[in-house]
């Protein structure tokens, strides 16, 4: 399957924080980062991160959760959701390893970490 794709610069005034353009700047994505795992799609900008905390508690405590990949684009406003996850974390009192992978919008990996959490 090939992409073909056209990014024009992202606008964080013009940004809904949807994360869709995260797939779209990466060709790659499903293949590299969704085989295999479940899916959560979430936008801190416009949510609420309390609720965002409480439902990841929920699933840390309902499930046998053993790692956690978070896939961002470089924008601000991404940047809020591994800190949402890891205070999920500490509330649920579980230790699970997480990696952040930050995605530039011209595609590239910017960033690639794991941490328990």
């Amino acid at each position: 399957m090939k992409v073909i794709r056209k990014i024009v610069e992202i606008d964080e005034e013009l940004c809904d924080g949807c994360g869709q353009c995260v797939p779209m700047a990466y060709p790659n994505f499903h293949q590299d980062f969704l085989k295999g795992k479940v899916v959560m799609v979430g936008c801190p900008k416009f949510d609420d991160i309390q609720e965002y905390i409480h439902k990841f508690v929920d699933i840390f405590n309902t499930a046998d959760i053993k790692s956690i990949t978070v896939v961002v684009i470089e924008v601000p406003c991404c940047q809020c959701l591994p800190m949402i996850v890891k205070k999920a974390t500490e509330e649920a009192k579980k230790e699970i390893s997480v990696e952040l992978v930050v995605i530039s919008a011209r595609g590239e990996v910017l960033k690639k970490e794991r941490s328990a959490a």
